[in-house]
């Protein structure tokens, strides 16, 4: 009997020393360092808008007008006198008085201060300008349908606690429109179109724009999942105050940075801990976690998700359960057999919500279930599983980037393995000699590390820009005869090379070149209205837009302006400007090659025309475009963007030395020592590369644009950190 068991035990040794080792767990690493492939530098370029404060045409000097209750369609008939515009005014405008005392004005302005004081506007519809008290607009609003606005506990991507913006934009927009108003909403095509008095107009602008604004932000979100199987000396569960840099809730509920942290768990999560980290490097804490055992990555999501919006990020394993039912069908018993789906695994749902100081606070809630045993019917045919669920949530408000550490979901695992000899650990009742069974008990701890990083107009415009540059690359190839299509250009085909937002995100959005006053009463009738001075009104009321960031809002009324002011060259070459930065550049092209019809030798209309020309891949357009400017206008603005174009064309040494010449301005941008930076690294010389690439951050370069990061990245910077 003791040699049985001896030949058992032999067996047993034997059979475990042929087993294969699992391989090392796997270690979480930062997505920006398992990235494929060698960074990409796109150069960068600068967009400088015109001058819309004195734009030309800007009015007809008034030295003073007085009068005292009079009617509205006498005086507009006053200034409209001498006039070549056609002028029609409404019937209910007409029972309406004004009294008026100006100076030093003119005619333009008088006009527009009247209407605004009535609460009325004009319309022109290059026939005639009709005064009315009713605006029409269409607002064109980017948002979706509707988000889901519960704490996502429930691990339900929808939620049963849906919001409809779009009811919630109907209402606020009838109450905004009042009771005379007309509202018409399109929520397939996201338009409303409102006919309303000029100042609720104004009200709905800002609405609609703060709206977007804050509806549009996105949240990248980068996470770890990981499974720490504790060894002995920690069975009680991670001891957080072994973890380096770590501010947890088991301190206090302020952290660095002004991040705060209040938790609430449900049954089960009695033990739930979350911290921050000062930084956003989570590896430390894996580190630390493999000290206190065997540490295993269940998933590494990356996703991005809309501000205030919840994204779910889940690792689930669907556990099969057969139903069966007993159907009697024409006197005989038959059995049908159904399957169903139980999830089991982990589901981590986060909402954040971006602060107007930066800070962003997120909700986070996991949830774990666990299959625990299963059930048998009282028949004993069907089993159903018995699920385990721990729950908890938290609200934390961290620092843009800053990691989140959630711990304390811990379990317990019971494992029972068997093992024995072969054809022998199978014989009936004799084979329990020759196999052994082992259960083992295993402490396991969950921890979710969460970093929330707030994704800019440049990394969204970065990610469109270079998927619409490869469609227009695959485009090229279908090409396979000279024939033209109607409606294109060669700069459509061609194979570009400039991908991203070409405008650094630094400094203000609107850069002007202030352009010295024109002297434009010779090229007026005194004391008369005309369509450039209403247009130039128009102008700067954009300028006024765009100061407020008001982009869209400012494209329309520069619209009007053209309308009335086809030859206005301000208005052209912003409006080209802002269509190209909105992606539209058939619109932006045909605005800037009208501008240059009537100014061939403008240097902003040439800067434009040659950064769309790069945008669309037409590098040697480009070029000669903006080698023109550079003649012009030798600015090193304009001599930066000339590099830059140098730089697409592979003329690396030619760009260098402009761009060197550029650099020894005082009031060089960053663009400019950006891309001088990556011509001295095409050049060879690495030690000139990185002292211009320190300048270029010295003077306001954005270390989160991602062109700069990838410059950084190449030139192999050592603070460069995740985007």
């Amino acid at each position: 009997m003791k040699s049985t068991h001896r030949f058992a035990l032999f067996a047993v040794v034997g059979i475990a020393s042929c087993t294969t080792i699992s391989p090392e767990p796997s270690k979480p690493v930062p997505d920006h360092e398992m990235l494929i492939g060698d960074p990409v530098y796109q150069p960068m370029l600068v967009d400088v808008m015109p001058d819309l404060t004195q734009p030309s045409g800007s009015g007809t000097a008034l030295q003073s007008m007085v009068a005292r209750g009079t009617s509205v369609t006498d005086l507009l008939l006053t200034l409209f006198q001498d006039s070549n515009i056609n002028l029609l005014v409404d019937s209910d405008i007409d029972k309406r008085t004004v009294t008026i005392d100006v100076k030093q004005s003119t005619v333009e302005e008088v006009f527009e201060g009247v209407l605004r004081s009535l609460d009325v506007s004009y319309d022109w519809d290059g026939g005639f300008l009709r005064v009315t008290d009713r605006e029409s607009h269409t607002f064109d609003v980017d948002v979706l349908s509707s988000t889901s606005g519960g704490d996502g506990e429930s691990g339900d991507s929808g939620g049963n606690d849906q919001t409809d913006v779009w009811s919630e934009i109907e209402t606020a927009m009838l109450a905004l429109a009042g009771d005379d108003g007309e509202v018409l909403i399109n929520r397939t095509a996201g338009t409303v179109h409102v006919r309303v008095a000029p100042s609720r107009i104004r009200r709905m602008h800002e609405f609609i724009s703060t709206l977007e604004r804050r509806a549009t932000e996105q949240v990248s979100i980068e996470a770890r999942i990981l499974e720490v199987r504790l060894s002995d000396e920690f069975r009680m569960g991670v001891n957080w105050e072994l973890l380096p840099n770590l501010f947890h809730s088991n301190k206090t509920g302020l952290a660095a940075n002004g991040s705060i942290v209040s938790t609430a768990a449900s049954a089960g999560g009695n033990a739930f801990t979350v911290g921050f980290l000062e930084d956003g490097d989570f590896s430390v804490v894996v580190d630390a976690l493999e000290a206190m055992g065997q540490v295993r990555v269940l998933s590494s999501p990356r996703i991005s998700t809309m501000n205030n919006v919840p994204a779910n990020l889940s690792v689930l394993d669907k556990i099969p359960v057969i139903d069966r039912e007993i159907i009697d069908s024409q006197g005989g018993l038959r059995t049908e057999f159904d399957i169903r789906f139980v999830d089991a695994g982990v589901t981590v749902a986060v909402t954040p919500q971006i602060g107007q100081d930066g800070m962003i606070t997120v909700r986070v809630a996991p949830s774990v279930t666990e299959q625990t045993g299963t059930v048998t019917t009282p028949d004993g045919l069907q089993t159903e599983p018995i699920l385990s669920t721990r729950t908890a949530s938290t609200v934390v408000r961290v620092a843009d980037g800053q990691a989140i550490v959630i711990g304390g979901l811990r379990s317990t695992r019971k494992d029972e393995s068997v093992s024995g000899v072969p054809l022998l650990a199978q014989i009936p009742w004799l084979g329990q000699l020759f196999r052994s069974t082992v259960q083992t008990r295993t402490e396991v701890e969950l921890m979710v590390l969460v970093v929330p990083r707030r994704l800019d107009r440049s990394w969204i415009h970065e990610a469109v820009r270079r998927g619409a540059h490869r469609l227009v690359s695959m485009r090229r190839g279908f090409r396979v005869n000279s024939i033209d299509l109607e409606g294109t250009r060669p700069e459509d085909w061609s194979h570009g090379t400039l991908e991203g937002e070409p405008v650094a995100p630094i400094g203000p959005s609107t850069r002007t070149r202030r352009a010295k006053t024109k002297d434009v009463s010779a090229a007026v009738t005194q004391g008369t209205i005309t369509r450039g001075g209403l247009a130039s009104r128009l102008v700067q009321r954009a300028q006024d837009a765009l100061e407020e960031d008001q982009r869209s809002q400012a494209l329309t009324i520069l619209d009007q302006a053209i309308a009335l002011d086809p030859d206005n060259v301000e208005a052209l070459i912003a409006s080209g400007i802002l269509l190209a930065r909105a992606d539209q550049s058939t619109r932006a092209r045909a605005r800037l090659d009208r501008a240059l019809e009537f100014d061939p030798n403008n240097p902003l209309a040439l800067v434009a025309r040659g950064n769309l020309a790069l945008g669309l891949g037409a590098v040697h357009a480009g070029r000669q475009l903006l080698a023109a400017a550079h003649q012009r206008l030798p600015e090193p603005w304009v001599a930066g963007n000339l590099g830059a174009a140098m730089l697409l064309a592979g003329d690396h040494a030619a760009a260098r030395e402009i761009l060197t010449a550029a650099a020894e301005h005082p009031d060089s941008p960053p663009e400019v020592l950006a891309n001088l930076a990556f011509a001295e690294h095409a050049c060879g010389d690495e030690v000139a590369a990185r002292a211009s690439l320190t300048r270029a951050l010295a003077v306001g370069a954005d270390p989160r644009n991602p062109r700069i990061h990838a410059l950084r990245r190449i030139l192999h910077d050592e603070n460069v950190d995740s985007p």
